[in-house]
């Protein structure tokens, strides 16, 4: 059974260019291609990966456990390929899906994403071996405008209610990733009421929803809580070394 297309661009293919736009990421990283954003982008990408296929109904949560629609397909390589890692892998949650192999998504989405012309390959050697594959940003207006999005709909005046889920899963899932593009550190105190309404929102099947009975709120909160992690963990060594002198 097949759900969706390949347009408009899917979750995670959205909060990958939206990380790759100007003054997206965290101050000091260097950005998603500076050396500590490639840490934070599978996991982001996953977590757009994995809200959109529970937003869609095609994973599930049972007891917490990640439980795929055994014959879903979406015509999206990255999402099917994701289903087809969950159906053959042993049981896990979803805050271990948000990086158990998290690369391979981040892959489909950027190769797909270079299809289109968004993004463009480009070569760089590591220990004079073969050049292994990177993406550089080509649609920067896209990526502008996606960020442009994520703060309308955390910093606007639009109720909630009024909110597209898919659009509400957008900012939740960057700001939990931390781009200060988005939400700026100081804001983070004055958004955290709004985010937690945004995030039982993106929990909704809108119209880019499929037949799911059960709005996938739980699944929605615990992606958000492993991206979270997930990001936080880099730092967690240097906080404590100096916490401890």
């Amino acid at each position: 059974m097949t759900h969706g297309s390949r347009s408009p661009r899917s979750l995670a293919a959205r909060l990958c260019l939206l990380a790759r736009a100007p003054e997206s990421v965290r101050t000091g990283t260097g950005g998603p291609e500076g050396p500590d954003g490639p840490d934070r982008l599978p996991p982001l990408v996953r977590a757009g990966a994995l809200t959109e296929l529970a937003r869609r109904g095609l994973l599930t949560d049972d007891g917490g456990v990640v439980t795929p629609d055994l014959d879903a397909r979406t015509d999206d390589p990255a999402l099917d390929d994701l289903l087809e890692l969950i159906t053959e892998s042993p049981p896990h949650g979803w805050r271990d899906w948000v990086t158990r192999h998290a690369g391979t998504t981040l892959d489909a989405v950027q190769a797909g994403l270079a299809e289109e012309g968004a993004l463009r390959v480009v070569s760089r050697r590591w220990l004079g071996l073969l050049p292994p594959r990177d993406y550089a940003l080509v649609d920067g207006e896209a990526a502008r405008a996606l960020r442009a999005d994520a703060r309308r709909v955390l910093h606007g005046r639009e109720p909630v209610a009024r909110v597209a889920p898919e659009d509400a899963a957008l900012a939740v899932l960057a700001a939990a990733a931390g781009l200060t593009g988005v939400v700026p550190a100081e804001d983070r105190i004055t958004c955290g009421r709004r985010l937690g309404e945004l995030a039982r929102r993106a929990g909704q099947c809108g119209p880019a929803g499929g037949p799911a009975a059960v709005a996938p709120v739980r699944a929605v909160a615990e992606v958000r809580a492993g991206l979270a992690a997930a990001v936080a963990a880099p730092e967690e060594p240097a906080a404590a070394s100096a916490a401890g002198g």
